[in-house]
Parts: structure tokens; C-alpha cells; sequence
């Protein structure tokens, strides 16, 4: 399924940062990913470094960080 529904990346970060659920969490991380902007690697980081996170999680995570070109992306 292709998600179409388009907003700002500082908007997905805060979906990131504060929505309850492990689904709305994965699709934000997938659009921070899409977006290619480095405007959401600080949201990202916080999951991928945070070890009380489920390891599925941090590997969306990841996953969004390898698609930014950013260099603070590269660098995580």
C-alpha cells in the first residue's frame, strides 16, 4: 500500500515524537524517509538511539536514515 497523504516533515516528526500508536509511528518514519530532507533526522535519531525502543522500531529508523541524504543522516 502507498501512503499518499502529504505533509510538512516537521509535521511526521511530531507524528513520530508523540502518537500513540507503533503503526502511525512506522508510517511517519517511511515519509521522514521519502522526504529526503534533513528536517526529520533529529526524530529519527531520538528512536534509533533510544535502546528501550522495540528493536523494529529502530530499524524503520534506520532504515529512514539511510534515505536522507543529509550528512548528520549518513553520519547516525
Amino acid at each position: 500500500v502507498r501512503w499518499t497523504e502529504t505533509q510538512p516533515s516537521g509535521a511526521w516528526a511530531a507524528q513520530l515524537s508523540h502518537s500513540p500508536t507503533p503503526t502511525a509511528k512506522v508510517l511517519a518514519m517511511r515519509q521522514l524517509g521519502e522526504q529526503r530532507a534533513g528536517d526529520g533526522v533529529p526524530a529519527l535519531l531520538t528512536v534509533l538511539r533510544d535502546a528501550g525502543r522495540h528493536v523494529e522500531l529502530r530499524i524503520e529508523a534506520a532504515d529512514a536514515l539511510s534515505r536522507i541524504a543529509n550528512p548528520e543522516a549518513v553520519d547516525a
